[in-house]
């Protein structure tokens, strides 16, 4: 899916389960993705990207890697979250 048409998934505070899909979805979702949902109709550019990771973290309290895990799924992400999501498991597997 191309960054452009990921529509982003979550349920409850803190946001679990995440989910990415492609906009507009081709099925429905469990009703535990009910919390939110984002759509980046904003051109799924890197700021765009880091505007959301932000409000995931921040507000929604999203677990940072699982943010990064479902943006990595756009072919075109940015290339910041591959290269942060290499960083967190880089970190776990040292434990």
């Amino acid at each position: 899916m191309k960054a452009r048409n990921l529509m982003l998934l979550w349920d409850g505070t803190p946001a679990r389960s995440l989910l990415a899909v492609e906009h507009p979805p081709r099925q429905r979702h469990p009703q535990r993705f009910s919390g939110g949902a984002a759509f980046n109709s904003w051109r799924g550019s890197s700021r765009d990207f880091a505007s959301l990771f932000a409000e995931l973290v921040d507000v929604w309290q999203a677990n940072p890697r699982q943010v990064l895990a479902e943006f990595a799924k756009a072919e075109d992400a940015p290339y910041w979250v591959r290269h942060l999501l290499a960083g967190f498991d880089a970190v776990e597997g040292e434990s």
